[in-house]
């Protein structure tokens, strides 16, 4: 998340869609799934359980929150983060995950992790 306006940013969160159509066709559901940390993190946040966005098109999201973390102006905060099956099955396929398209593991803006600031979205495109 980086603030690139002028001013004091807080309440921010973002969502992570998913498509879980390989996780419901193994015998799993969205709520066999957590959002978590991974590695390296420059500061707090918290992660929502998956929540339905259009359950015919297996559609889920995760919100990833830093709360009343207060952004300056141009700063940022690097999380890096992981949403996986709770068993660690091997049933996921990212590919064709929402906010997965377009990124290829460099550091890259996208539109698809749409975020907002007391729940009105303010950046990126839902699906």
């Amino acid at each position: 998340m980086y603030n690139d306006s002028a001013q004091v940013q807080s309440n921010l969160k973002v969502r992570v869609f998913v498509n879980l159509t390989e996780v419901y066709a193994a015998g799993f559901t969205y709520t066999n799934t957590l959002a978590e940390t991974s590695g390296h993190t420059t500061c707090a946040v918290s992660y929502s359980p998956m929540q339905i966005w259009n359950d015919a098109q297996r559609i889920y999201y995760a919100e990833v929150s830093w709360g009343t973390f207060n952004f300056p102006a141009n700063s940022f905060c690097e999380v890096h983060f992981r949403v996986r099956l709770s068993g660690w099955q091997t049933v996921w396929d990212g590919t064709n995950d929402y906010s997965y398209q377009g990124l290829t593991g460099a550091f890259a803006t996208t539109q698809r992790l749409p975020a907002y600031q007391n729940s009105v979205r303010v950046y990126g495109v839902e699906p």
